[in-house]
Parts: C-alpha cells; sequence; structure tokens
C-alpha cells in the first residue's frame, strides 16, 4: 500500500502545453507497450503450468502434478511477474486518460472564452 502511495504524484494543471503532450504521448506509448508485454505473457502462463505439471508428474498422479505446479515458486513467479506488467499497463493507461482529460478541458476552456 506504501508504495502505491509513494507513486501518487499531484497532476500539475498549470503545467505548459508542450509538457502535457508529451507526457500524453509517453503515457499512451507505455500503456501500449506494457499491455502488449502483458498479453504475451498471459498467452505463456498456461504453457508455463503445462511444462511445470510435466516437471512434477513423475512424483504424483495428473491431479497431484497439477497442484504441486501451481504452487511451484517458479510458477508463482511467473503470474507475480504478469501482475505486475498488468499494473504497469493499466497505471500508465490511467495517467494517459488523466493527462488527456485535461488537453480537453484546456481545449473547451479555450473555446468557452472566445465566445
Amino acid at each position: 500500500m506504501s508504495l502505491c502511495l509513494e507513486r501518487q504524484r499531484v497532476m500539475n494543471l498549470y503545467m505548459p502545453e508542450a509538457e502535457l503532450a508529451e507526457l500524453v504521448r509517453t503515457h499512451a506509448r507505455t500503456a501500449l507497450d506494457s499491455r502488449q508485454v502483458a498479453r504475451r505473457l498471459s498467452n505463456l502462463l498456461k504453457t508455463r503450468l503445462d511444462e511445470l505439471q510435466r516437471a512434477h508428474r513423475s512424483a504424483a498422479g495428473a491431479a497431484g502434478a497439477r497442484r504441486q505446479a501451481a504452487i511451484d515458486q517458479a510458477y508463482l513467479n511467473f503470474v507475480q511477474e504478469l501482475l505486475t506488467v498488468r499494473n504497469h499497463s493499466l497505471t500508465a493507461k490511467i495517467q494517459y486518460e488523466t493527462h488527456l482529460m485535461l488537453v480537453e478541458a484546456r481545449r473547451s476552456l479555450r473555446a468557452l472564452r472566445r465566445r
């Protein structure tokens, strides 16, 4: 929980347009890249479980091998990595959408002031 609180920053509502545009681009790129990596890891998840299940099959039956594979530290580390990447992707997506809303709000205010 404290890690999440450390990363939270208050958005500067008065940042220059160029800086805001760069943040929008950066967060969009990060969200896209992280989502792609998460999708690839997710596709590998079942393969990784099957590999570990085959490795544990000699020691136990099929059901026991599946249970052993599901609690194997290598599998748990893989799942943790997947969750970390997904979290990073979602955080970047939220940052992208939030900064984009600020761009739209400024655009709307400029249009309102012209009237």
